[in-house]
């Protein structure tokens, strides 16, 4: 999920997210700007990183689009705001920065040395720091192991260099350099936190982080600008600043430092898993001598249920850390496998190997396994394309699903299919993939013995399914959803649902339908209370979809800055046409002085947050003691400001445990 640049008040009239409360007060808008994900394992210490020359832009993986909402709790009555005006630009940014990032990320390795890496821990985080700040990305690929550098190679330059021929990126889209962006750090520092091992070192990145973004030089393609007719990219233009907070880990190979992907995965579960010592060895890749034998090594590994034997069989080069940490959890998943009441033999296998060099890819043309799952015996046959299942004398067969499977909801299925726009959608992706060429299991070659790899059979995968669409096939396909979209959740739920955007209406949803949906517990005996039904929401059948009423308050949430619509908000609870507990409280009482705060979504420090509150806390708390106010009325901060453990609750990512201690706290 990500947030858009340049935040605006939602024009509905719903209020923005804002920390768990009781529900009373409608929450802040979100910051803006780029996220940089919050860690707590380890700690920081000033350290000064040395600044050097740069070339190139930033890899996805130091500039995300933004910062995903918060995800404690709140009311329903205050739900997150809708963006539809934005919804098919801000997919298009975050399209360019997460796959035009990564496909630098990727791409420099053509330029990127074997080396690499430093001389140790200390160094490699402080040229990382130098790294960002100068967007060198050539710099950034050259410190990781080269195992990960090569697993993100050539199949990323080519989903990029594809993006490109769609029109999805722009044509000048440039490898070694992402359009737009500029970073710069300021206070930044490192500390490297070594581990009960001399080959792992966690490092600690901190400072102050920030970007400017120039809307317009985004390498955002013409598909993208065709399907969003009042796309403007200059209203992504930007700047703004964020605390940096990096947690990696740096590991030693043939005594030099590089940064690892997976390593710093792993050691993020070891430290929310609690004391555990990292292994001085782990399991031991084992492949096999052709790529026919690592396949075979898998299947094995799968056959008896061995766990281990399945992740000794995976690329090292991807695998390294799943393989070193192995040990910290192998013994309990080993039992859990030992008492599944599942038994596997693969009775036949063929494979088709093709390509040449240390990549191979290897279709299965037959593969029958039979087993039992509780006592219950079946075979699974695949061959010629289709798969057979058999089990107490039934058989299904996929390719002959039409005549196999009856029923009134078979039936239904059918009805739906025969005709009309579900029908059409399916037609336009038939013909569109007719060419889809399947790549198969890809298999690469490490230090003389050949594995499987998974990350590289994704990639693969997906190279596969875009290099079989043009750029007309892709603008049927994207013309063809919305209408299919509606026909089938009507037909399916039978409800008028209305998905005119081919992004739907917020991309950033973890429900894209949540602007659409009342909760059961919202209004009490069928009564609606006035001034609450939102754009699309489903009454009954007397009530037309397209008629929705718009909330009295949303002149205040397009208000051009805090005084106006602090002043909006009072006017209209003081007319009448809108409770006190639908605006603000902030904006309400600008006397206690956080107005002009939570209409910039507390964009701040940890120090200036409280710094903030602690003054705005007695004006707030004696607006209580008055009888004005209720002291349930009151958002967290000013109630229980020790629930947010000294931190800036609004600019915490990523912590669900986090996000619950404070939602704990707040209700008790």
């Amino acid at each position: 999920m990500s947030d858009e640049s340049d935040w605006m008040p939602p024009a509905d009239g719903t209020p923005p997210p804002q920390a768990p409360s009781d529900g009373v007060t409608p929450p802040p808008p979100p910051p803006s700007g780029p996220y940089l994900p919050p860690s707590e394992p380890f700690a920081t210490t000033p350290s000064t990183a040395p600044t050097a020359p740069g070339v190139a832009g930033p890899p996805s993986m130091t500039v995300p689009a933004g910062p995903p909402p918060p995800t404690a709790p709140y009311d329903a009555a205050s739900p997150p705001p809708s963006r539809r005006r934005k919804g098919v630009l801000v997919a298009a940014v975050v399209t360019v920065l997460a796959v035009g990032g990564a496909g630098t990320f990727a791409a420099t390795q053509l330029a990127g040395s074997n080396a690499g890496g430093a001389d140790s821990a200390q160094e490699l985080g402080e040229q990382m720091l130098v790294a960002i700040e100068n967007e060198d990305v050539l710099g950034i690929l050259d410190m990781l192991m080269p195992g990960e550098r090569e697993v993100f190679k050539q199949p990323t330059i080519d989903w990029v260099s594809e993006l490109s021929r769609l029109e999805v990126l722009s044509a000048d889209t440039d490898l070694g350099e992402i359009q737009g962006i500029d970073l710069s750090i300021t206070d930044g520092s490192v500390e490297a936190v070594e581990t009960n091992v001399d080959d792992i070192t966690n490092l600690a990145l901190s400072g102050e982080i920030t970007a400017e973004i120039d809307g317009e030089a985004l390498p955002v393609g013409e598909l993208i600008l065709d399907f969003g007719e009042d796309i403007d990219l200059s209203e992504l233009d930007e700047s703004t600043s964020t605390e940096l907070d990096i947690p990696l880990t740096a590991v030693e190979v043939d005594g030099r430092w590089y940064l690892s992907v997976f390593f710093t995965i792993a050691e993020q579960a070891r430290a929310s898993a609690g004391e555990l010592d990292i292994p001085a060895s782990g399991i031991e890749a084992s492949g096999g001598e052709s790529p026919e034998d690592a396949l075979d090594e898998l299947l094995d590994g799968l056959e008896t249920l061995d766990l281990a034997a399945i992740i000794a069989a995976l690329n090292p080069g991807e695998a390294a850390a799943l393989q070193r940490y192995a040990p910290l959890f192998i013994d309990d998943a080993q039992s859990m496998l030992d008492e599944a009441p599942i038994e596997l033999d693969f009775t036949q296998s063929e494979y088709t190997v093709t390509g040449d060099g240390a990549r191979r890819h290897a279709s299965i043309d037959v593969l029958v396994v039979e087993g039992s799952v509780d006592g219950t015996a079946f075979e699974l046959k695949y061959a010629d394309g289709c798969v057979t299942a058999s089990a107490e004398g039934e058989e299904v067969n996929s390719c002959e699903l039409d005549e196999q499977l009856t029923g009134e909801e078979f039936d239904q299925v059918d009805d739906m299919l025969a005709e009309g726009p579900v029908r059409d959608l399916i037609d336009v992706l038939t013909e569109a993939f007719a060419d889809y060429d399947q790549p198969g299991v890809t298999l690469v070659e490490t230090d003389g013995s050949w594995y499987v790899s998974p990350i590289g059979t994704y990639y693969d995968q997906l190279l596969a399914l875009i290099r079989a669409l043009d750029r007309a096939e892709l603008d049927a396909i994207i013309e063809a959803f919305p209408p299919a979209a509606d026909a089938f959740f009507e037909d399916v739920f039978g409800a008028d649902f209305d998905i005119d955007d081919p992004f739907l209406d917020d991309p950033f949803s973890d429900d894209p339908f949540s602007d659409d949906v009342i909760p059961e517990d919202t209004f009490p005996e069928d009564t609606f209370p006035d001034d609450t039904i939102v754009d699309d929401t489903i009454v009954d059948d007397t009530v037309p979809t397209d008629t929705a009423v718009e909330s009295p308050l949303t002149r205040c949430w397009e208000a051009a800055d805090a005084t106006e619509a602090s002043a909006c908000f009072q006017e209209v609870v003081a007319a009448g046409e809108a409770q006190a507990w639908e605006a603000p409280l902030e904006m309400l009482h600008p006397e206690c002085g956080v107005a002009e705060a939570y209409w910039t979504g507390f964009t701040m420090t940890d120090a200036e947050f409280f710094a903030i509150i602690d003054a705005a806390r007695p004006c707030f708390l004696a607006l209580v003691t008055s009888g004005e106010l209720l002291e349930s009325d009151l958002p967290i901060e000013y109630r229980k400001p020790e629930c947010f453990e000294g931190r800036n609750w609004y600019q915490v990512f990523g912590e669900p445990e986090y996000d619950e201690r404070v939602a704990t706290c707040s209700e008790g």
